[in-house]
């Protein structure tokens, strides 16, 4: 079965003005913590999954007592970081929980929709040893979100911000953007000195050809990323009519 790993640290700063002081992950949605909600529904899309392993930070004790230490029939862990790290070396400290065995890290404020995927594509990027980094095709609003750039065999290349003044119309245009999945076939990793982000540190470890990482575009996939006010609203939207 799958392990997962996600990323739970965030203080969400941009959402204080709606939360307050509770975490991110826990923003309530319909009655309920949104991240009760996202383990769920990822059972739901990729079937049964062996552990998830929280990444917390800020407010790791209440994230803990909310979301407990068993999902259905998923066991869950946490890795606590007592003081921020960077999302790269969450992510060393995931590999090391599995010791250094598959898993797929996903963010913890973004909610997927129609990313079904066969357990196949996970068992082949384990044998070719492969990472891959999930992506689907949307507007990327504002550069808000990360457009992915593969050469002609999908494998990732670069990774950026696109300024939507670049496009006629002065708004985004459809680009293969980052849905924030990404799978680990396995092996060692070492962790950034300087706590970098994960985006910056996957890039120099390609440019070095230390990794090699297939960009897979889900084509039915969509994501709402709730780290923004309106987003939040919108989730809280669309989960609201499924719970009603």
């Amino acid at each position: 079965m799958l392990n997962i790993a996600v990323l739970c640290g965030g203080y969400g700063t941009r959402l204080r003005e709606v939360l307050g002081s509770i975490p991110k992950v826990l923003a309530p949605v319909g009655g309920q913590p949104f991240l009760g909600l996202l383990l769920k529904h990822l059972i739901h899309e990729l079937g049964p999954v062996g552990k998830f392993l929280l990444l917390t930070g800020y407010q790791a004790e209440k994230v803990e007592q909310t979301i407990g230490y068993i999902f259905g029939s998923s066991l869950i862990s946490y890795c606590i970081e007592a003081e921020p790290e960077g999302t790269w070396n969450a992510f060393v400290n995931a590999s090391q929980h599995f010791r250094e065995s598959p898993f797929l890290l996903v963010n913890g404020d973004t909610y997927p929709i129609n990313m079904s995927l066969s357990m196949q594509i996970f068992e082949d990027s384990i044998k070719d040893r492969n990472c891959i980094l999930f992506g689907v095709r949307r507007d990327t609003d504002g550069g808000r979100y990360t457009s992915l750039v593969s050469d002609d065999d999908d494998y990732l290349i670069e990774m950026r911000k696109v300024d939507p003044s670049s496009h006629d119309d002065g708004v985004g245009s459809l680009e293969i953007v980052s849905s924030g999945w990404f799978f680990w076939p396995g092996g060692q990793l070492e962790k950034s000195p300087d706590n970098a982000e994960f985006n910056d540190v996957l890039l120099q470890n390609i440019r070095c050809g230390l990794l090699k990482v297939r960009v897979v575009v889900v084509e039915a996939g969509k994501f709402i990323d709730i780290g923004v006010p309106t987003d939040y609203r919108l989730m809280s939207t669309y989960l609201g009519d499924q719970l009603s």
